[in-house]
């Protein structure tokens, strides 16, 4: 079969967005090998999150069928449905993600990093282009300091990628004195990474 030959191609990526965008009957091709069972649907959803990440209006339409991901006991799948859905809200003009964002933001909770991690990744999207769902946002990416992850670096690690969706989302969430005090905690990390972050969106807080 065609599509499962291109799917197993490693070098088939950017064809994929060139083909997306140039016929977009590859992205229904796509959807159907990502909804079987063969271990192809995996290379599928990565290639949709790819043509989400370029472009997103291309995979707007299909909206519900990526929302249903959350719901997929598959973490590959929610992996790239988290991905996905942080991805169109540069376009959502329908305001779709309104009826999703909880239980989005729930999957902080599964107790897996790279679980938490992709949540975070999306959020920072959706607080840079649906900066109207900051506050839902805040309330619970805030907390990661509380969600269950198996060890302390993991926590560092997730702070990191917090620190990095204020950084990218600042100019559309303002001075916001919870994320202030996020990030002077986070100073006092013990990982440098997430310590430079913290000190670059300080400065940023703190303009001259």
């Amino acid at each position: 079969m065609e599509v499962a030959m291109i799917t197993r191609n490693k070098n088939s990526d950017q064809s994929r967005l060139e083909q997306a965008d140039s016929d977009p009957s590859i992205i229904p091709e796509l959807i159907s090998i990502m909804n079987s069972k063969g271990t192809d649907r995996f290379r599928a959803a990565k290639e949709l999150s790819l043509i989400a990440r370029d472009a997103p209006e291309l995979l707007y339409p299909e909206f519900n069928i990526f929302a249903d991901l959350l719901d997929n006991q598959s973490s590959v799948l929610l992996w790239n449905g988290l991905r996905i859905l942080g991805y169109v809200a540069r376009v959502d003009t329908q305001h779709r993600l309104d009826g999703v964002i909880d239980k989005y933001l729930s999957h902080l909770w599964d107790k897996k990093l790279v679980t938490a991690a992709n949540v975070v990744l999306g959020a920072g999207q959706i607080l840079k282009y649906r900066p109207e769902l900051a506050n839902k946002i805040l309330n619970q990416i805030l907390q990661v300091d509380e969600i269950p992850l198996p060890t302390d670096e993991c926590h560092q690690v997730i702070r990191g990628h917090v620190l990095s969706a204020f950084i990218d989302g600042f100019e559309s969430l303002g001075n916001d004195a919870r994320i202030f005090e996020f990030a002077q905690r986070c100073s006092q990390s013990g990982r440098p990474s997430t310590m430079k972050k913290s000190e670059e969106l300080i400065r940023k807080m703190q303009p001259g």
